[in-house]
């Protein structure tokens, strides 16, 4: 190969390795790039796995449903949020609402304001609403909370039929619209059960019972009563005109479980006895209670211990019942199981679609048996049965009781001393509630009746005697969790009274979830809700709300772990293709450099053998 020739292949070759190690740079920048990016992804994966979110957390979500934290959760009156506002606040202490609050709000008159005219320069006062002020809410009036719940209807916020019933409610009583709700106003109660132990709950029962106690003065003051002085039911007039019986108040409800547990019958109608003349004639006597009845009633022979007593009597003292016409007290006695069926019914709250009504058939079931009688549950309303005929129940009574010489307080079951049987009321009182709380706790929960032999309480142990037991009890002051209308007047005025008290600021960005959550989060907006301790609304943080969580988004995780894994496979099959190349480069530059040195020796020597000629010649 000539000089020129050579020259020329060591140009080319020197082309093609530049460009070999210029591609060889490029594939390591091309590498260090996706490491980079790699890198990037996999901080963002991990960064990720904490993304968390706002959940809902109620006691009353029982099938294990997840609600995202939305502004229609927070401000829809529902048992998840227990019929009490989560009102959204900034930081000015505001209430922050949709345009569909905002709306039912604004024109709504919140004071008064004067206008002068510029011109004569006369002034006049006129009602202001919300859009002549930046701050503030309007006047707690009810005229005012019937306009705001007339606006959430227009919103579609409130429904027609809710509203109506609403409205009717508060045209019939002032009472059902406190200006001070939310605002330090004593809570409305809304659970239908406290739980008491036995002192507590007999303390309980003397004050409900005695109509002349202060806590049913104050009552009777406050929500006053729903029937006139003749005992008629006073009625009340709807938006269309029509009327209806104006339901119980508070009062009424206390008034009637204290009718029910001194033994009047829930309605106070109570029971009549006769009352024998000094001319030997009858005459009726009505309205009293059970053990006036048996104590009075010269009709029949019964005595009895206590003619006063009520519920509380019965778990404190030793009432007895005794006559010598077993008759007569085979009808007393299932007179008596009858109304400690209603007794058990009301005062323990107990539904009669639940299984707590089975419980109580068969405690019922179980004190009739042992004192010669039968429970009939299938019949309306469930009673204790005995024979149709006073001989047949006589007959039965005096083959059902036990002969002893004890008092009858020894005893859970009817007895016999001689001819005169007796049966301990307070006993059979026990007797009933150990067998409910027994088959509520179950059979081996300790409680126990002695249902054969002498059936002695020395060998039962009542629940009665534990001290420590607690007992669910009606609560005749909760909201009605039927009544719709009482927790929806309860909740939408507590809803008002803070935007009266506090004012409102308008955001149409708590609709959506996702920028509520990064608000709530990052402390653009706060949370305010009631306090049970004081009854007024106390603004904090998201995190010091009981019904909101911050867990972690699995949902978004998993996306994050999806898009990580695709990216990472691409760029991994992106550095393997470079691999290749590189390979397929750092070859070919190896061939190059191998064929450059060649060449250029080859240069080398044929310069050397020109120069050795020319210095030879």
């Amino acid at each position: 190969m000539g000089l020129a020739a050579s020259q020329a292949r060591f140009l080319g070759i020197t082309a093609r390795k530049n460009t070999c190690e210029l591609r060889s740079m490029q594939i390591a920048q091309e590498k260090l790039s996706i490491t980079n990016q790699l890198t990037k992804i996999s901080e963002n994966y991990q960064n990720s796995l904490d993304a968390t979110k706002l959940v809902w957390d109620s006691e009353y979500i029982t099938d294990g449903s997840i609600y995202d934290v939305s502004y229609e959760l927070l401000m829809t009156p529902s048992l998840l949020n227990n019929y009490s506002p989560q009102l959204l606040t900034n930081n000015k202490g505001q209430i922050v609402l949709d345009s569909q609050y905002a709306n039912a709000i604004k024109d709504i008159p919140v004071g008064t304001k004067i206008i002068t005219d510029p011109e004569t320069g006369t002034s006049t006062t006129e009602f202001a609403s919300f859009e002549d002020y930046q701050t503030g809410g309007a006047e707690r009036t009810q005229a005012n909370f019937i306009k705001f719940l007339e606006g959430l209807n227009e919103g579609g916020i409130l429904s027609r039929k809710d509203l109506d019933a609403m409205t009717a409610a508060l045209t019939l009583s002032s009472s059902f619209y406190d200006p001070d709700n939310g605002l330090g106003a004593p809570i409305q109660e809304k659970f239908t059960t406290n739980s008491m132990n036995l002192n507590t709950m007999k303390n309980y029962i003397n004050t409900i019972t005695d109509p002349n106690s202060d806590y049913v003065n104050s009552l009777r003051e406050t929500y006053d009563t729903a029937y006139n002085a003749d005992g008629t039911q006073k009625n009340i007039t709807l938006p269309d005109g029509s009327t209806k019986p104006m339901p119980d108040t508070i009062y009424d409800k206390v008034a009637k479980l204290g009718n029910l547990l001194n033994f009047k019958q829930l309605s106070g109608e109570g029971f009549e006895y006769q009352d024998r003349q000094s001319d030997g004639s009858m005459t009726t006597v009505t309205g009293v209670s059970l053990g006036e009845k048996w104590a009075n009633d010269d009709s029949t022979e019964l005595t009895i211990s206590d003619s006063t007593f009520n519920f509380a009597d019965l778990l404190e003292k030793e009432i007895t019942l005794s006559t010598d016409n077993a008759a007569e007290m085979g009808q007393a006695l299932v007179e008596y199981i009858n109304e400690m069926y209603n007794v058990m019914l009301q005062f323990f709250a107990i539904d009669p679609a639940s299984v707590d009504q089975d419980y109580l058939n068969f405690a019922m079931d179980q004190i009739c048996k042992l004192n010669g009688l039968s429970w009939n549950s299938t019949s309306t309303p469930p009673t204790a049965t005995f024979p149709s005929t006073a001989a047949d129940l006589g007959a039965a009574i005096s083959s059902g009781a036990y002969s002893t010489g004890d008092p009858a307080s020894k005893h859970t079951c009817l007895i016999k001393n001689g001819s005169n049987y007796q049966i301990s009321l307070s006993n059979v009182a026990k007797g009933i509630i150990t067998y409910f709380e027994k088959a509520v706790e179950g059979f081996d929960s300790g409680y126990e009746v002695e249902a054969t032999g002498e059936k002695k309480i020395e060998n039962s142990y009542y629940v009665t005697r534990d001290p420590e037991y607690f007992y669910f009890i009606n609560n005749p002051e909760a909201l009605n969790l039927d009544d719709e209308t009482q927790l929806l007047l309860d909740y939408y005025s507590q809803m008002f009274n803070q935007i009266c008290a506090n004012g409102w600021a308008e955001n149409d960005l708590v609709g959506e979830e996702e920028n509520l959550k990064n608000m709530l989060k990052n402390g653009t907006l706060f949370t305010s809700t009631l306090s049970e301790q004081d009854g007024n609304f106390y603004q904090g943080p998201y995190t010091s709300n009981n019904f909101i969580a911050e867990v972690a988004d699995e949902d978004a995780i998993a996306r994050a772990e999806a898009e990580y894994k695709t990216k990472q496979l691409q760029l991994s099959a992106k550095e393997e293709e470079l691999d290749i190349d590189l390979q397929q480069v750092d070859a070919e530059l190896s061939a190059l450099t191998t064929e450059y040195d060649t060449v250029k020796g080859l240069i080398s020597k044929a310069v050397e053998k020109g120069f050795s000629t020319l210095g030879g010649s």
